[in-house]
């Protein structure tokens, strides 16, 4: 059964651009984390091609979004290299991930950005 809607362009248009700016800084690779690219490379084929994201972009573009100096938390270091928490954590205590920072306060563990890049340019990650 295939049923109609009447509804007007202006207002899929209204809608499509609405959807388009809540999605545009996830399909720019400013949120986006690995396990979800494949969802929003659909996303982005079904809105008609409103960036183009791949695997090596996507990577290139969050490197390019770091800071120079500061910290980054666990979260925006995992959405940089793509392993689990555990794995991750296994990877400081074994020596291959640079050890957290406790500068920010007791129980504030964050990774020195310079540290991340540096692994990052390795290829360690």
């Amino acid at each position: 059964m295939r049923v109609e809607l009447n509804i007007p362009p202006e207002l899929v248009g209204a809608i499509v651009d609405g959807v388009v700016a809540w999605l545009r800084p996830i399909l720019t690779g400013l949120q986006v984390k690995p396990s979800q690219l494949d969802d929003l490379m659909e996303v982005e084929k079904c809105l008609g091609g409103v960036g183009s994201i791949s695997r090596g972009e996507e990577k290139q573009d969050r490197q390019r979004t770091l800071p120079q100096v500061g910290y980054l938390r666990l979260k925006e270091v995992l959405a940089l290299i793509p392993v689990s928490k555990s794995t991750w954590y296994q990877g400081v205590a074994d020596g291959r991930y640079p050890k957290p920072t406790k500068k920010l306060g007791a129980r504030i563990s964050a990774w020195d950005v310079r540290d991340i890049r540096l692994l990052l340019e390795r290829g360690a990650a």
